[in-house]
């Protein structure tokens, strides 16, 4: 794409604001004079950051600016109330390369590309500073790991994105069209940028750096990027690297209140997070206003009520009776009306008619409308657990004992019997009564229908955490279970749309030069 050196000159620098790494608008600096000072540079490094923001960012909570909803929205999981004619097109994955705007969520994203070349000119500027050289190090490795995850998010959801190089940047070249390069490139840029991140960033930050990049959260990326492209020995190498009492990661405790508690203000920054964005009333986690439906009582009533984003009934009936991750999962409550919403009486698109409430995090007491607190979680360690599963059941060509356990702790902490090594493993479902109840069986000795299980187990314990879209293309199921969703059409979709289409603005600026994804030529 073309390189307009003066949009990618321009560093937007914010400052940190308090005890975590909260940023606000400091000012507007043209890179020929910015930065000089070692403050400068600290200002320079948390703009970087601003791309990674839940409110209004790349990692947005609730927004459809972000990679989030789009993704979820995409799979079994994801239903909105907010009507066919915006969502319909990622609902069911019948989008097309069409300009940003509300006609095509899928554009959003892209729009952050150019902060990859923002981030490779911050790191050219910081090179020449004066400064202490250790603080030095680390502002460096930060940008580095911050540029390699922006690219892999994006290589996640558009395929290989063209990059530009430090000396293409300096050219001050307008007209210079950069071509999509090849996914080993992509690869090898991600990686790089994380290895060489990893040797200079800390295990953890204490509260006053909170947010700031990790080594876990690095190992995370790879760790995510290798299982994408099915580099199962890889992958393996790195889940076992975050297994190391370093990283001191474990799984909240059930003893503690387990997995709904998990959520809360008061579990803020344990140890099974890896990454968190940190949220504040100035920088808020929104989810809770676009989840909650207007007829559902709060204990706050200030919380503003949409009701937009669902879970399917569809999904939610696969969970197992007794998941004490269905905890959140508001499937029937008496309403603010008195009246009973449930699956039988299910009220308007707002309520429960087009799926159940995905709450997930607790309402935050001292919130005035949107404003909750919680930090959102963007990965945690239960999610390594089961990646490593999955990795050691595709190495080996089947489960092993280790894969088991890894499994069962999840499920454990769920309150879930164990998964056994049985040619019929059977749950009993959310979905039934008692005396006509709904069974689901696996055949837990092959490699396949391990494959099986642990897609579910992933699903019922990463629900609206940005897994699942990448999980069903991972198994070869993304298609499949779109055309068994609820309000699915023929036609509206079809076989290999697992990226998204590149922008119409972009491959018309690329001349010819930068390709269309296939399906959408």
């Amino acid at each position: 794409m073309k390189h307009n050196r003066n949009i990618v000159l321009i560093i937007i620098a914010l400052i940190i604001n308090s005890c975590q790494l909260e940023s606000e608008l400091y000012d507007v600096i043209s890179a020929e004079s910015f930065p000089k000072t070692e403050e400068d540079v600290k200002a320079a490094v948390t703009a970087v950051y601003n791309t990674f923001k839940s409110d209004v960012g790349i990692l947005s909570c609730a927004g459809w600016d972000g990679a989030l909803i789009p993704a979820e929205m995409s799979t079994d999981i994801g239903q909105c109330a907010w009507g066919d004619t915006f969502w319909g097109q990622v609902l069911y994955q019948n989008w097309w390369p069409e300009p940003v705007g509300v006609a095509a969520i899928t554009a959003q994203c892209f729009w952050y590309y150019s902060r990859i070349s923002a981030a490779t000119l911050t790191l050219y500027r910081i090179e020449q500073v004066n400064m202490d050289a250790d603080r030095k190090a680390r502002y460096i490795a930060e940008v580095k790991a911050c540029r390699a995850w922006l690219a892999y998010i994006l290589f996640d959801l558009y395929g290989p994105i063209p990059i530009a190089t430090l000396e293409q940047l300096l050219a001050n070249d307008d007209q210079l069209i950069i071509p999509r390069p090849t996914e080993e490139f992509m690869v090898k840029f991600i990686e790089d940028g994380m290895s060489e991140a990893i040797p200079e960033l800390p295990y953890r930050y204490d509260k006053a750096d909170y947010g700031r990049i990790t080594k876990g959260l690095c190992q995370m990326v790879l760790l995510k990027l290798y299982m994408k492209q099915h580099e199962w020995t890889k992958a393996i190498e790195i889940a076992r690297e975050l297994m190391k009492p370093e990283y001191g990661y474990r799984l909240y405790p059930r003893s503690s209140g387990g997995y709904p508690a998990l959520f809360t203000l008061a579990a803020e920054q344990d140890n099974e997070i890896i990454y968190a964005v940190p949220n504040s009333t100035a920088f808020p986690n929104a989810w809770y206003p676009h989840v909650v439906a207007p007829t559902y009582p709060l204990n706050n009533e200030a919380i503003q009520k949409w009701g937009g984003y669902k879970m399917t009934w569809e999904f939610y009936w696969t969970f197992e009776r007794g998941d004490e991750r269905t905890t959140r999962l508001i499937a029937e409550y008496t309403g603010k009306d008195g009246l009973p919403y449930n699956e039988k009486l299910r009220g308007t698109i707002t309520d429960l008619k087009l799926g159940v409430l995905p709450i997930k995090y607790e309402e935050d007491p001292a919130s005035t409308g949107t404003d909750n607190q919680i930090d959102w979680i963007v990965y945690r360690y239960a999610d390594v657990l089961l990646l490593l599963a999955e990795a050691l059941n595709r190495a080996n060509g089947g489960p092993t004992d280790e894969a088991f356990e890894l499994l069962n702790q999840v499920r454990r902490r769920a309150g879930l019997q164990d998964a056994v090594q049985s040619a019929n493993f059977t749950v009993t479902t959310v979905k039934g009564t008692t005396l006509r109840p709904v069974t689901l069986s696996y055949d837990l000795t092959t490699m396949e229908g391990f494959n099986e299980f642990i897609l579910a187990e992933r699903g019922h314990e990463l629900w609206f955490e940005g897994c699942r879209r990448q999980d069903l293309i991972r198994h070869g199921k993304y298609y499949e279970v779109i055309q068994k969703k609820n309000g699915y059409r023929e036609g509206m979709s079809s076989e290999g749309r697992q990226y998204y289409p590149i922008p119409s603005w972009i491959i018309l600026e690329g001349k010819g030069i930068i390709l269309q994804n296939d399906p959408y030529k």
